[in-house]
């Protein structure tokens, strides 16, 4: 069940940071942000937080569940 967890947090880590944008170089993060219209920016930013929210709690259940 721990490595389920933790499979979990890490993949919704990956996806989070990649909706954010923080692994792209400035340059292409600048080219994005002038290029995206309001709504756009809105969905990936929620949609960032929900990842990582995902990951914080998938991340505490594991560690919880290792505890046990």
């Amino acid at each position: 069940m721990q490595s389920v967890l933790l499979w979990v947090a890490g993949v919704s880590l990956f996806l989070g940071a990649a909706v954010s944008g923080a692994m792209v170089s400035g340059d292409r993060m600048r080219a994005n942000y002038q290029t995206e219209q309001p709504e756009d920016r809105a969905w990936r930013t929620k949609a960032m937080w929900f990842c990582f929210a995902v990951s914080l709690v998938s991340g505490v259940a594991a560690w919880a569940v290792s505890k046990l």
